[in-house]
């Protein structure tokens, strides 16, 4: 599957935007409640990824000359039908960002009043994920690309089905449908382009218990995510506060909670927005 040519550099740094209560249940815990991606705020999700895909099976068919129209229906009705079952399927995001103290972040995350954005190594937060299982995934904005690489997995169901005609159709939308789960959470409609977002990602396990926090106008379906290693140490490198009126006694605040909570190596900085909300 083909991919950009120049892909950005890597941060070494990104950064959790959270409220009061949520810096105070990360430092207690020692790690973030990732919630359900049919939940969060940006509404397209997954579904904008979906779509994208569903443009592209309704296009022309592998062609008359291969006498494999009758295998590409059925390609595409197998398709079609797994994406019904994962558009009601669930899967938990952490969302991160590159961008350390950014308006629309503070207007978006941090509950409507003061926050904090939460600094994360690099390396540190990617190994913490291999370890529980989640993947760490730079977001991508850009149309075209979305595009192309839904078009090049299309192209490559093709080539399998031109091969194995009709016995090679139900291996060929399972690897379509997995191929396609690989990418999809990365796709991001250009609207939300300056969040420049990474996100921790995985997929719900059958069985795997639920549990619930309260969102803005629903119960929120979340999972855990521990970034704390075997030897006790965290990615956690810095904390941000946000714009408030009483900047100096927050930083201050800010600097013994992580004292209390076995961090007091972790810099203390002030957001330098200036945004007004109380």
């Amino acid at each position: 599957m083909s991919v950009p040519s120049e892909l950005p550099a890597i941060p070494q740094t990104l950064y959790h935007y959270t409220s009061q209560e949520g810096l105070l249940g990360i430092m207690r815990g020692k790690m973030l409640w990732v919630s359900s991606i049919r939940h969060l705020n940006d509404a397209a999700e997954l579904s904008y990824a979906i779509a994208i895909l569903k443009k592209y099976l309704a296009g022309p068919e592998i062609g008359p000359e291969d006498q494999l129209s009758d295998t590409w229906i059925l390609f595409q009705q197998g398709v079609t039908k797994y994406l019904g079952v994962l558009e009601n399927s669930d899967s938990y995001v952490g969302s991160f960002s590159e961008e350390r103290d950014q308006l629309s972040q503070w207007r978006a995350y941090t509950g409507g009043g003061v926050g904090f954005s939460i600094g994360f190594d690099f390396e540190m937060l990617k190994n913490a994920a291999t370890t529980r299982k989640f993947e760490l995934l730079r977001c991508t904005y850009a149309v075209k690309e979305h595009d192309e690489y839904v078009r090049s997995l299309i192209e490559k169901s093709k080539r399998a089905l031109r091969e194995e005609g009709m016995r090679g159709v139900d291996k060929a939308v399972i690897q379509c449908v997995s191929e396609f789960m690989t990418f999809a959470p990365r796709l991001k409609h250009p609207t939300f382009k300056e969040e420049q977002e990474w996100r921790v990602f995985k997929t719900t396990d059958l069985g795997e218990p639920v549990k619930f926090r309260a969102g803005k106008s629903m119960l929120v379906p979340y999972g855990e995510f521990p970034f704390r290693d075997e030897h006790n140490n965290t990615p956690i490198v810095e904390v941000v506060v946000g714009p408030n009126p009483h900047m100096a006694l927050s930083k201050s605040s800010v600097e013994g909670l992580l004292i209390a909570s076995d961090l007091g190596h972790v810099a203390v900085l002030e957001s330098s927005v200036p945004f007004r909300n109380w």
